[in-house]
């Protein structure tokens, strides 16, 4: 009885961290990918901020940089919580059974798809924020949203959604979500330029 208490708490405990965790981690990311350029277009000082000596990208970089401090308190919780629930997990599973082949892949493919959307979110938002004067972070939302209803609609149409092909769907939307990241991030600096001619 002691130990179901124990893997009931840990449960509990590591999905409500956890789940906090990643939680706040996107709600950040949303906002500072929405604002990372927002001070310089609300004051009309991006035409002064590509004069400046760095390249554009190398300024975009230092903004991404000093962005990176305001995360750790999320993916820490992020990361305690997951240890809590895997420590649950295998205090309650046969541990064998756990690291199964088939287990293995479908996390690390799940865990590529994941990191592959957050980077196309960030990269999404902030793109729309230069296209966008308000609401680049809820139009964000929206298009990441429906590209994984329809992605998982397509899946299922190529036969692809039984569990057994997980891994490699998710494998494949993982690359094109990189790819389409790497797309936008290129674009940016050219929409600076434009926005800052603009003002």
């Amino acid at each position: 009885m002691a130990k179901l208490n124990r893997g009931l708490t840990e449960e509990i405990v590591g999905n409500v961290i956890g789940w906090s965790g990643r939680i706040i981690f996107f709600a950040e990311v949303g906002v500072l990918s929405a604002r990372i350029f927002g001070l310089e277009r609300k004051r009309q000082t991006l035409g002064s901020l590509m004069t400046l000596p760095p390249h554009i990208p190398h300024l975009i970089w230092q903004k991404i940089a000093g962005c990176l401090p305001a995360f750790i308190p999320s993916v820490t919780m992020w990361i305690a919580g997951s240890a809590i629930y895997r420590d649950y997990l295998l205090t309650q599973r046969d541990v064998a059974d756990y690291y199964r082949p088939s287990h293995e892949t479908y996390d690390t493919a799940f865990a590529w798809l994941v990191g592959a959307e957050f980077v196309l979110f960030a990269v999404l938002v902030a793109y729309l924020s230069l296209r966008m004067r308000r609401g680049p972070l809820l139009a964000g939302m929206s298009i990441m949203l429906f590209g994984n209803i329809l992605a998982g609609i397509l899946g299922d149409i190529l036969g692809l959604g039984r569990q057994d092909e997980m891994p490699t769907w998710m494998g494949i939307m993982a690359v094109g979500a990189g790819l389409l990241a790497l797309f936008l991030a290129y674009a940016i600096p050219g929409w600076l330029a434009v926005s800052a001619a603009e003002e």
